[in-house]
This record gives C-alpha cells, sequence and structure tokens, in this order.
C-alpha cells in the first residue's frame, strides 16, 4: 500500500454493516480505551465518574453513552496514524520479503538456464571457437569470411598439425587481402 492510497474493499458500505462495524468497534474501545487496567491513557474527571456508574453496571443516560463513544473514537482516532504507519511497515516488509524470494528463484533459473546451455554440444563448440579467435587475435569479422576454412585451421594450429598446401594458400590469400584493404589483423599476419 503506497502513501495516501487506500485499499478498496468495497464499494458501498449499507446502514446495517456500519452500525455492526460501530457496535464492534465501541466494544473493543471501550475494552481497551475504558478498562483503567489496561489502559494507559489520562481519562478526564467527567469521564471518571460516567466510568464509575458503568462499571458498577448503573444505567447510563443517552449523553452519558454519546459521551463515552465520543471519547473512545477521539481516543481511538488518536491511534490510528500509528496502527496505519506500523500496518504500512508490515506491508513493506512482506513486499520486500517476497521480492527477494522472486530475485532469487529468477536467479537459480538463471543459473539452470546456464548449465542447460553450457551442457550444449553447439554451444561448447563456439565458445572453443571463440577461445581461438581470442588466443590468435582474430576478431569475429574475420571469422564470419569463411568460418569452417578458418576454424578447421585454428584447431590445427592448436593441436600442433601441420596445415595443408590448399589450407596455407586459402589463409595466405585471406590475410593478403586484408593487407590491401587496410585491415591489420595481429596474431597471424
Amino acid at each position: 500500500m503506497t502513501e495516501g492510497k487506500a485499499l478498496l474493499l468495497q464499494a458501498k458500505v449499507t446502514d446495517k454493516d456500519l452500525d455492526t462495524f460501530e457496535s464492534k468497534l465501541l466494544n473493543l474501545c471501550q475494552q481497551y480505551f475504558l478498562d483503567p487496567l489496561k489502559s494507559d491513557l489520562l481519562i478526564p474527571s467527567r469521564l471518571k465518574d460516567i466510568i464509575k456508574k458503568y462499571e458498577e453496571k448503573q444505567s447510563l443516560s443517552k449523553f452519558e453513552e454519546v459521551y463515552i463513544h465520543e471519547y473512545m473514537l477521539r481516543s481511538l482516532s488518536g491511534f490510528l496514524p500509528d496502527f496505519q504507519k506500523k500496518i504500512r511497515h508490515k506491508v513493506e516488509l512482506e513486499r520486500v520479503a517476497e521480492e527477494k524470494i522472486r530475485q532469487e528463484r529468477l536467479r537459480l533459473e538463471a543459473i539452470e538456464k546456464q548449465k542447460l546451455l553450457e551442457s550444449d554440444p553447439v554451444y561448447i563448440a563456439k565458445q572453443k571457437e571463440k577461445a581461438l579467435l581470442k588466443k590468435y587475435d582474430i576478431n569475429e569479422y574475420l571469422s564470419g569470411a569463411s568460418p569452417t576454412e578458418l576454424s578447421e585451421i585454428l584447431n590445427k594450429l592448436e593441436n600442433e598439425t601441420r596445415l595443408s598446401q590448399d589450407e596455407a594458400v586459402w589463409l595466405t590469400g585471406l590475410f593478403d587481402g586484408l593487407k590491401d584493404s587496410g585491415f591489420q589483423q595481429h596474431g597471424l599476419g
């Protein structure tokens, strides 16, 4: 819940529901605000007399009942801001906890996807090829020209296998073409 926004539970409250709520709320307030043993609230002297009558089970006048109700609701309204802050704080803590759980779940899913990817033979082959390109300082632009031939030649160089004459000619032609275009490559050129 964000500051100043309320969660709308019911579009219209009926009079019967309002009366029921009022009755239950006043009973709850009565337990908290009128019981001197449970409450540390300062009780006005006029109210003390009414409370004494209430505790002695004497009948209260309508004015006294309304006065008690008004006092309890004023007391309750003093508690509401702190109570709302407490509830908002709990909601925020729960939101953060759920977000952490969601982030952890996403992290674990990403790790699992990465493990699957890393076990894929095509991915492994591409990673080996990238490593060879990096080792021989060849950018990926060059490997795109003839990836199969270049990959085979790099694998032979890696395994210290002698190149065939056709491969040597192809490689020389590739780098001669690059030198003519003004592009210089380090490592094999």
